[in-house]
């Protein structure tokens, strides 16, 4: 009975994980000529220090608009 309570966390856990690792992946291989709103010094502080949330407010406002 205890491991069902348990997974449903650990889904969640690993899953942010995951979205935290692509989203540093993804702002390493972006030129900080075109990062926008803030500088590169910026946007690693949020992604390393925001987690998740640094990482959606990446994928929202930071990472340039592919073509």
């Amino acid at each position: 009975m205890d491991a069902v309570i348990v997974w449903p966390p650990a889904v969640l856990l690993v899953a942010g994980l995951a979205f935290w690792v692509v989203s540093v992946a993804d702002f390493a291989r972006t030129p900080e000529s075109e990062m926008q709103v803030f500088s590169r010094d910026a946007w690693l502080v949020l992604l390393l220090l925001g987690s998740v949330l640094g990482s959606a407010a990446w994928w929202a406002a930071g990472r340039p608009r592919r073509r």
